[in-house]
């Protein structure tokens, strides 16, 4: 269970900071802050698209994510039956950052990003969060799967 309480506050103040800076990027003057010289900038930007700038209408973008986040509600749900916590904390996290830009869909009718990684994309926490998230997962899977096979030998 501490675990578990470890990924949901990871979760919660990761997706809380993203709602922030969402927020304050509407708010700020249309300008650049550098963070990392120019490498990394923060900038508001809209993004109407959904995973790596793939073009599809808002209203499809947010039913699609909605419903693929209510399949890894149950992929979540079937995890924990299986005790297996650490993927139900990846999940959590992955489901946290896919909901904030679900909300930004249904708000807005795009997603804000705005950390701009120059020469590469624009994005923000959310995204990080269900990118990382589903690596880690990964590589706990393919770790458990190679455990697995351990055992049965």
């Amino acid at each position: 269970m501490k675990k578990m309480a470890f990924y949901l506050l990871i979760a919660i103040f990761f997706v809380s900071l993203d709602r922030w800076l969402k927020y304050y990027s509407l708010m700020m003057p249309p300008t650049d802050i550098k963070i990392w010289g120019d490498y990394l900038q923060f900038t508001f930007s809209r993004n109407f698209n959904i995973a790596f700038s793939l073009p599809l209408p808002s209203d499809i973008a947010a039913i699609i994510a909605s419903v693929l986040v209510l399949g890894l509600m149950v992929y979540a749900f079937n995890e924990w039956k299986k005790k297996e916590y650490d993927a139900v904390g990846l999940l959590v996290i992955i489901i946290f950052g896919a909901s904030s830009n679900i909300i930004d869909r249904f708000q807005y009718g795009y997603v804000i990003d705005y950390l701009d990684l120059k020469y590469y994309t624009i994005f923000n926490l959310a995204d990080a969060m269900v990118t990382l998230g589903a690596i880690f997962l990964l590589f706990a899977s393919l770790k458990n799967g190679s455990r697995k096979k351990l055992i049965s030998n």
